[in-house]
């Protein structure tokens, strides 16, 4: 149960925070890069951290890399009261069977004109995976 209830409250906590002002999707145009660490302490252990970089062209696609590993089919998806990115991994980040995750969501939760600040959830599938990983990670504009 306590799985089930962290999945749920992965996906309304974003929502109630985002609810005050859904950040303007055209300011994630450019390439950005920063750091990412899980939410899950068990995770943590297994992978410190993750490197991130993001492009993002005026299109709302881009391309990117989480780590080593490629990140494609990247959308931005602005949705009614916030903006997420969405994106394909070549393979999963890790052989550890928890991180056996081909998808990434980013929940934008903070924009500036140099930073972004977003929880990110590894899954199976765009819609719902009870055993998503999720996590925080910053990242800044790169010039």
């Amino acid at each position: 149960m306590n799985a089930f209830v962290t999945s749920l409250l992965a996906l309304v906590i974003p929502v109630w925070t985002a609810q005050a002002q859904r950040p303007d999707p055209g300011k994630l145009i450019g390439r950005w890069s920063g750091t990412g660490t899980f939410f899950s302490a068990d995770l943590r252990k297994k992978v410190d951290s993750i490197p991130f970089e993001l492009e993002i062209d005026s299109d709302r696609l881009g391309k990117g890399r989480l780590g080593e590993v490629p990140l494609s089919e990247v959308l931005v998806k602005p949705n009614r009261n916030y903006v997420e990115i969405r994106g394909r991994l070549a393979r999963p980040i890790s052989s550890d069977p928890a991180l056996a995750k081909d998808r990434l969501v980013l929940v934008i939760t903070a924009l500036g004109d140099s930073t972004m600040n977003a929880e990110f959830h590894l899954k199976t599938n765009f819609v719902y995976d009870l055993t998503m990983r999720e996590g925080r990670v910053a990242l800044t504009r790169m010039r």
